[in-house]
């Protein structure tokens, strides 16, 4: 995952997109896993993990 093209870590759920973003001190109620103008998901979406 990246934030400004700064590597944050590996996501494998979006608890880990959620807790990668608080800790970039990104504020909970910016956080919309749903905006897709916000978050650019790669090989599906905030419901898609293999």
């Amino acid at each position: 995952m990246t934030l400004g093209g700064v590597a944050l870590g590996v996501a494998y759920s979006t608890a880990d997109v959620v807790r990668f973003l608080r800790e970039a001190g990104i504020d909970d109620s910016l956080i919309a896993l749903d905006d897709r103008s916000l978050i650019e998901w790669q090989g599906g979406g905030p419901e898609v993990w293999d």
